[in-house]
């Protein structure tokens, strides 16, 4: 669901680790939530708010 409305996210660069540590840390971070959420059985299909009703 999520996935057909939130583009693709590319992870941070390798060559970003060696100048700047903190930020390819906070952009693998980030990419590996934005990756879950865009994730067909991740949080982004919401099928964790799905409930059975009826008695």
């Amino acid at each position: 669901m999520l996935a057909d409305l939130l583009p693709t996210m590319a992870p941070p660069s390798h060559a970003l680790a060696s100048t700047q540590p903190a930020a390819y840390l906070q952009g693998l971070a980030t990419h590996g939530a934005w990756t879950t959420l865009r994730a067909a059985d991740g949080l982004g299909e919401f099928w964790w708010v799905q409930r059975r009703l009826g008695r």
